[in-house]
């Protein structure tokens, strides 16, 4: 068992990312005001890029990750269904990391050796997400 309230997680993502800019700047008029040790490194979180940029990479993969999630807490779900979804989004996110194989079966995706280094993309060649690109970009 797990405290963590792993449905939460996406929705928090999400509004985090509606009020990135708002939240920066309540933070630096926070540690600016009020002298706040908290505000400060939470400012210094948000005006680091690489942060926004790794919650934009995140937020596809948590919103597949929870329509999954949801699935399993249905009382009358087929396991069968079940597989195919979990292997589908284990799929999802190999393809966005994974040189392209041939997997064409369940057992060749489970087969699938993703810890040899040779069958990683090449970091340029990873699946970001256009909203990523979009943002490294600029």
């Amino acid at each position: 068992m797990s405290d963590t309230r792993w449905l939460s997680i996406s929705p928090c993502v999400q509004r985090i990312l509606d009020q990135y800019d708002e939240l920066k700047l309540h933070f630096q008029l926070a540690k600016d005001q009020d002298r706040n040790y908290t505000a400060e490194l939470l400012f210094q979180m948000y005006i680091a890029p690489e942060n926004k940029l790794y919650l934009v990479f995140l937020r596809p993969i948590l919103n597949e990750l929870n329509t999954v999630n949801k699935m399993f807490e249905h009382d009358r779900a087929s396991p069968v269904k079940l597989l195919a979804e979990l292997l589908s989004l284990y799929r999802n996110i190999m393809d966005r990391v994974m040189r392209p194989a041939a997997v064409n079966s369940w057992s060749t995706l489970l087969a699938f050796d993703i810890n040899d280094q040779s069958n990683h993309l090449p970091v340029a060649a990873v699946n970001f997400g256009t909203e990523f690109n979009v943002l490294y970009r600029t």
